[in-house]
């Protein structure tokens, strides 16, 4: 299972958030010794060659520790569909 995010766009994932899904937690629940989350860092600011991409991996103990130090939150990420992005108002940007 894997997972990223940046606290900053193309930047590093230190001290940001970190979502997991309910079968990520479940699965790093169930067996901690062969989960790992793997944060990946600064892929956008390596594009432009700016910085140079890190990647760290998190064992499944370290994310249960981070998971006891959280309040659990639900998120739903529903589908924008074309239909309904095409027919959504446009607001003019000043």
């Amino acid at each position: 299972m894997a997972s990223s995010t940046s606290s900053r766009p193309g930047g590093s994932a230190r001290g940001a958030g970190v979502p997991l899904e309910e079968r990520q937690v479940e699965a790093a629940r169930a067996d901690p010794s062969t989960f790992y989350l793997y944060v990946v860092d600064n892929v956008a600011l390596a594009m432009v060659g700016a910085g140079e991409i890190g990647v760290r991996m998190i064992p499944g103990q370290a994310v249960l520790a981070m998971m006891e130090r959280t309040k659990p939150s639900v998120t739903y990420w529903p589908t924008l569909r074309v239909a309904d992005y095409d027919q959504a108002e446009r607001l003019p940007m000043r």
